[in-house]
């Protein structure tokens, strides 16, 4: 009973979407939502943001049905899937695999149904492999996360698959590491790095990884050494024995502009002393201490903006597209063949 109840709602349901008018309705829907989804996507992404950011209400919308990467939503995914189907139902209904007269139109029927249920499929496989977003490049780590386009708010990160890590900063260029080879992304010119395409946008100066040159002198014997660090790491001063930790760094410490906190580990606790950019050598000759800080520069990194691209469904959309264009080609030129053929044995 069970069996044969899911039957007739099959069967009700393949006779509901293989109605030739419910076809057209869907593709046409289809049509409207794709090229919609094309152009929020394109050219009015920013107005869906200033959107969802009306209200909750706007927001829920906005997040429910994956405005921010409407391409690939599951309702376009749905759409698709519903048009793909009705199609195929339409194709049984009124051609039929069996009923077809010649070769060709049997050709034509297998290649517009395989060709109809590709184009859902190379969604899919776009919406769970595909990545479109940005990475960014930064001096001294590495790059593995590619930031997907996201609610506002929201960060959906999905990774690389590879690491990057720049090496250095060029003029309109930037070269990254990769697999022990060195690959350049000079700006708008895509670049294939592994299975995706790389395409410098911009590069910055970015903030949070500052690197700073510091002499420590030591006012007893006279020596100096002069040191690179970056904040939380330690420093030696002219004395093997002796390490000092560069605790925190502040760009614009009570409007004297950037100065570096330094700590030194003592038993009686830590001793820490404020060394600013603006006055270079104030420390050194005015605190009453055995080693003297001089901030000599304040380097701020660079960071490069990178697009990832990386589209394994578009092939599996192409070729569904060019079976569906053929296919259909061929079944009504078997239809005309057929009915050739048949008015010949008529006449005969």
């Amino acid at each position: 009973m069970g069996n044969a109840a899911c039957r007739r709602w099959f069967d009700a349901a393949w006779s509901w979407l293989g109605s030739p008018a419910r076809l057209l309705r869907l593709a046409g829907l289809t049509l409207a939502g794709g090229l919609a989804a094309l152009f929020f996507r394109t050219r009015a992404a920013a107005a869906l943001e200033t959107f969802a950011g009306r209200g909750a209400l706007a927001e829920r919308f906005y997040v429910f049905f994956e405005l921010y990467d409407p391409l690939v939503s599951w309702w376009m995914i749905l759409l698709l899937l519903t048009t793909a189907l009705s199609f195929v139902a339409c194709l049984q209904g009124r051609v039929g695999f069996h009923r077809s007269r010649t070769r060709v139109s049997r050709l034509g029927f297998l290649l517009s149904a395989a060709g109809a249920i590709s184009l859902p499929v190379g969604a899919m496989i776009e919406r769970g492999a595909g990545l479109s977003g940005e990475l960014l490049l930064r001096e001294r780590q590495l790059a593995e996360q590619v930031y997907l386009r996201s609610p506002p708010g929201q960060e959906r990160l999905r990774p690389l698959g590879f690491s990057l890590e720049v090496e250095a900063f060029r003029d309109g260029a930037v070269e990254v590491g990769f697999n022990g080879t060195t690959k350049l992304l000079p700006t708008a010119v895509p670049v294939r790095v592994g299975c995706v395409t790389l395409e410098k946008r911009l590069t910055r100066i970015g903030a949070g990884r500052e690197s700073f040159e510091i002499a420590v002198a030591d006012k007893q014997t006279g020596r100096e050494a002069v040191r690179t660090a970056y904040v939380e790491d330690s420093i030696q001063g002219p004395a093997d024995s002796v390490y000092f930790e560069v605790a925190s760094y502040d760009p614009d410490l009570r409007g004297l502009g950037p100065a570096v906190r330094i700590e030194e580990q003592r038993n009686d606790g830590d001793e820490g002393v404020w060394v600013f950019l603006r006055y270079p050598t104030f420390d050194r000759d005015n605190r009453v201490d055995r080693y003297g800080f001089t901030l000599m520069s304040v380097v701020a990194p660079k960071e490069a903006v990178v697009g990832v691209s990386r589209h394994p469904g578009v092939p599996v959309l192409s070729a569904g597209g060019a079976a569906l264009l053929l296919g259909v080609f061929l079944s009504v030129l078997g239809a005309f063949w057929g009915l050739s053929r048949a008015r010949e044995r008529d006449d005969a």
